[in-house]
């Protein structure tokens, strides 16, 4: 399943060339995975309360044609692989208003306990089916 958002290059998000900020991205990139993950029931609320565990973003690869500039509006879509044992993978595209993909990242993610830091197995925690996206990486 894809998720996607709408957002708005705000002024915080720019550098002093008024281009987003990796970092900033970055938390827009956060903020749709885990609407994407809610909608799958393993959201940043419920793993922390029901099983001590977070998500943590162990690779982030960017493909950037440009950045987007302040007061832009780019349509983020994201999609999720089914589970490795150890790694989740979920991909993110970034769209412009003329419908040009400007960005596209590859990212894998882990569970931590939150207690021990240390990586729990995808099977303790999810049980959900994951939906082939049908999307190459």
């Amino acid at each position: 399943m894809i998720h996607e958002k709408w957002y708005q290059v705000e002024l915080s998000d720019v550098d002093f060339q008024q281009r987003i900020k990796l970092s900033a991205l970055a938390n827009k990139f956060q903020d749709l995975g885990n609407i994407a993950s809610q909608a799958l029931g393993v959201g940043f609320e419920t793993i922390y309360h029901e099983y001590g565990v977070v998500w943590a973003l162990v690779r982030l690869r960017l493909d950037i044609d440009r950045l987007p500039t302040l007061g832009e509006n780019v349509l983020i879509r994201t999609w999720a692989y089914k589970p490795k044992s150890l790694q989740f993978d979920r991909d993110f595209s970034v769209t412009d208003e003329e419908g040009q993909v400007i960005i596209r990242a590859v990212s894998a993610w882990v569970i931590l306990d939150y207690e021990t830091r240390r990586i729990r197995k995808a099977s303790t925690i999810i049980h959900q089916n994951y939906q082939d996206p049908g999307l190459d990486r």
